[in-house]
């Protein structure tokens, strides 16, 4: 996305504004000292909405990896370098926050099964 990212996060410790205060805060000083810039990146602070079900939180999850397809910057979930959608389906390595494991239990009880489960629930834009 141009001008925004999305992120399903848990916090374990409730410091979620500390968390994106970090995670913003940092980004914006490597982005500014490699383009030699000062100025504010972010126009607003982040918008974040507490998953209430598991129907919820899997829309979301869903959504947050086709929102570039949807918006027509690449044709398919693996084909947007900057999501986690080709770690989570075994496309590349698995970054140490990303807990794939965590999110595939949602989908099966074997790795295998999992992972083609979340790949057709991706895919299912129907269901959306």
């Amino acid at each position: 996305m141009p001008n925004h990212y999305h992120l399903v996060l848990e916090t374990r410790d409730g410091q979620l504004s500390r968390a994106m205060q970090t995670l913003n805060g940092r980004y914006a000083l490597r982005f500014n000292r490699r383009y030699g810039r000062d100025a504010h990146l972010f126009r607003n602070r982040f918008g974040a909405i507490r998953q209430s079900s598991d129907g919820q939180l899997l829309w979301t999850l869903r959504y947050t990896v086709r929102n570039p397809v949807e918006a027509d910057l690449c044709g398919q979930p693996d084909e947007w370098r900057w999501s986690s959608y080709r770690a989570s389906v075994g496309l590349e390595n698995v970054p140490q926050f990303l807990d794939v494991r965590g999110l595939l239990r949602y989908f099966g009880d074997t790795p295998d099964r999992a992972t083609r489960a979340y790949r057709a629930f991706v895919d299912d834009v129907v269901g959306v």
